[in-house]
């Protein structure tokens, strides 16, 4: 029997902070929360008019949200509907609303007071907006609906069930309101370089302004006031404050200025900067628009690697987020924060993500000091990616993903996709014509293809197209042979593409279906690092995985604890001992020896110029000891350069047990050694 839901006004009504008249340029108002929940296995809600007469026998849930870790409903795939009932205060009659969800997996219907407003089909990992200005009633509450289907898609990408990875369904993103006047801004894209002076870097940028068309045709000039100040570092200065006038071409405005000194953004110095653009009428802000930037470069020069011109080879570590069987793809700031310093402080400071990630994710990437190469969630599947239907959602991934992350220094590159049939000619047609889509919207960064055929047929296959070569590496297991057939694989792609970098992409060791358990884990990584680090060729690698992981796929474990044991850590994050076989393989410095020397200790110690290697500068030495685990002496370590050795010198106790800690200025530990005295 369908029934009219009614929720409580004290929790229906969303009051926001701002209730006068004139508001704010832009205001947020934010539908988190309690939401009504109903599956809908019979496909019945659109027939029945759910999005207008209400859900039939729902359930209380919080928003963000997925079903897919509640044991009621953990192995549906299906539609399911969402709804909740929310306030909006009369001074937004005349403002653009529009509607943000940050990931709803993977198609979207939306209903505001039992009309559609829009849908967003296809692409359940990336951010989008609506704008429902038309459909609200303005002093009074509003009803919406939002219907959600996560079953297999062949118009999907993921494409069918071809990905490895939990397919949890629901609203896990944040979902908001957005008001402002016009014009309004909808998005930036920021445009930021340098040049190395004597004393200093030299910050240009260039603000490409992406107006919304709503109310735009009033508008042929706009006066712009934009301000830049720096985030996430020692100080807050305003480097930049300024008013300017730009013309509107196509709905869009273009601002360019100099800053004459700026901090680079660094794995070890990630510095950031905030930008506040506000468009003005009548010297008032219509619209407040925020996004933080950072000034770097990433590039391949003769094979090689630069990071703001200065050469480097880089260790990683890929995480599968939604892993942890309580929350599913619903994971707080706080957990997300926990599992990137975990990485970094196993000296992993480069990550690729098979899927787009949550706006938190990449913002504490930029913050912790992360490499990342974002990507489209195409897997070996499907082989044409051409035609519609399945064209119209990897364009929407490409676009959507794109516009959203463009300002994070911490993306250096974007992947299109992951062991695909890539020596097919269809599919390799269908990758460059991807890649030409990618590189029209954003021509600064890496375009990668990441392959497991690679080693099969080099000179045909895919992957010489692209930057770099991304080589997913399982001899050993997958592949069978042993990491010495790697070896020879590297070799000869090397001598087909002596000017392309090789990065490692994947290379790992996958339980139960390969037996040995961490033990065997431990040694495949010893063996396959001793490969890589003896071909200088190898420019980076990215160990596959940090975590035991959820996936449809899994050999281990039924409903949401279905899983593939892959990781260095486990489902709720536990180290075992290969995490710290990883930590030590990929640090860039490396203890030497320790001696007594009358009252002093002296630790001798290199930064490595094989694999990583890079630069140090900011980093720390700490003396402890134990028992007692007391901090004795604090040694700052100068720049490095790789290949550097370097003597510290602290003062002696009594203790003939110390610990010696590295730490990087990012507070993430490089390397801690316990160092026995002689008897």
């Amino acid at each position: 029997m369908m029934r009219k839901t009614v929720l409580l006004a004290l929790l229906a009504l969303v009051v926001i902070s701002c209730s006068k008249e004139s508001g704010e340029p832009r205001e947020r108002l934010s539908l988190d929360g309690e939401w009504n929940f109903a599956i809908d296995s019979l496909n019945r809600g659109i027939q029945n008019n759910w999005f207008l007469m209400g859900l039939d026998n729902p359930i209380s849930i919080n928003v963000p949200h997925t079903w897919n870790v509640d044991s009621s409903f953990e192995n549906y795939y299906g539609l399911a509907w969402y709804e909740r009932n929310f306030f909006i205060p009369k001074h937004w009659k005349n403002k653009l609303v529009k509607i943000k969800f940050e990931s709803v997996y993977h198609d979207a219907l939306i209903w505001i007071n039992g009309k559609k407003a829009g849908e967003h089909i296809g692409s359940g990992y990336t951010t989008f907006y609506i704008d429902i200005s038309d459909f609200l009633m303005y002093g009074k509450s509003n009803l919406i609906s939002v219907s959600v289907d996560n079953s297999a898609s062949d118009r999907s990408i993921p494409f069918m069930n071809s990905f490895d990875w939990a397919k949890d369904g629901g609203i896990y993103g944040n979902v908001e309101l957005i008001a402002s006047g016009k014009p309004s801004v909808e998005n930036i894209l920021v445009h930021s370089a340098f040049s190395k002076t004597e004393d200093s870097n030299e910050g240009k940028i260039t603000l490409e302004i992406k107006l919304d068309g709503n109310g735009l045709t009033d508008f042929k000039d706009i006066d712009f006031r934009v301000k830049v100040t720096e985030e996430n570092q020692t100080s807050s200065n305003v480097v930049l404050a300024v008013s300017q006038i730009a013309k509107v071409e196509n709905g869009k405005c273009l601002l360019r200025f100099d800053i004459p000194s700026v901090n680079l953004w660094h794995f070890d110095h990630p510095n950031l900067y905030k930008l506040e653009v506000e468009p003005l009428v009548d010297n008032e802000p219509t619209d407040r628009y925020l996004t933080t930037f950072g000034f770097r470069s990433f590039e391949i020069v003769n094979g090689n690697l630069y990071l703001n011109n200065e050469e480097v080879k880089i260790t990683g570590v890929e995480w599968m987020p939604g892993s942890n069987p309580e929350t599913g793809f619903v994971e707080s700031r706080d957990y997300i924060e926990r599992v990137l310093n975990d990485m970094k402080n196993a000296n992993c400071i480069f990550t690729r993500f098979h899927w787009q990630q949550s706006e938190e994710t990449i913002d504490l990437c930029n913050r912790i000091g992360l490499l990342v190469q974002e990507e489209i969630p195409l897997w070996q599947q499907p082989v044409d990616f051409t035609q519609p239907p399945i064209s119209n959602a990897v364009e929407l991934h490409a676009k959507e993903m794109i516009a959203r992350d463009f300002n994070a220094p911490c993306i250096i590159a974007w992947g299109i996709g992951n062991e695909l049939s890539s020596t097919n000619d269809k599919t390799i047609e269908s990758l460059l014509s991807l890649k030409e889509l990618v590189k029209s919207l954003d021509s600064s960064r890496i375009i990668s293809y990441v392959s497991n055929h690679v080693g099969e047929m080099p000179e045909k296959e895919a992957s010489k197209h692209f930057d770099w070569i991304m080589m997913n590496d399982y001899y050993g297991s997958w592949f069978g042979k042993d990491a010495e057939a790697a070896g020879v694989v590297l070799d000869e792609v090397h001598r087909l593409f002596p000017e392309k970098p090789i990065i490692i992409s994947e290379w790992g060791l996958c339980e139960p279906r390969f037996e040995g358990g961490d033990p065997r884990r431990v040694r495949d990584m010893a063996d396959h690092y001793a490969v890589y680090k003896s071909r200088p060729f190898v420019k980076a690698y990215i160990y596959f995985n940090y975590n035991d992981y959820r996936t449809h796929m899994g050999e281990e474990g039924e409903g949401r604890m279905r899983r593939r044991v892959h990781g260095v850590t486990d489902l709720y994050l536990n180290h075992k001992p290969s995490y710290q076989k990883l930590k030590q393989i990929s640090s860039p410095l490396e203890l030497i020896d320790y001696e007594i020397k009358s009252d002093s200790f002296l630790i001798h110690f290199r930064n490595k110029n094989t694999l990583p290697s890079y630069q140090i500068s900011g980093y720390r030495a700490e003396l402890y000891q134990i028992p007692g685990d007391s901090l004795l002496s604090t040694t700052v370590i100068n720049e490095m350069q790789p290949g550097e050795k370097r003597t510290l010198t602290f003062p002696c106790t009594s203790s003939s047990k110390y610990r010696v800690d590295i730490v990087r200025g990012t507070e993430n530990n490089v390397l801690s050694e316990i160092l026995q005295m002689p008897e």
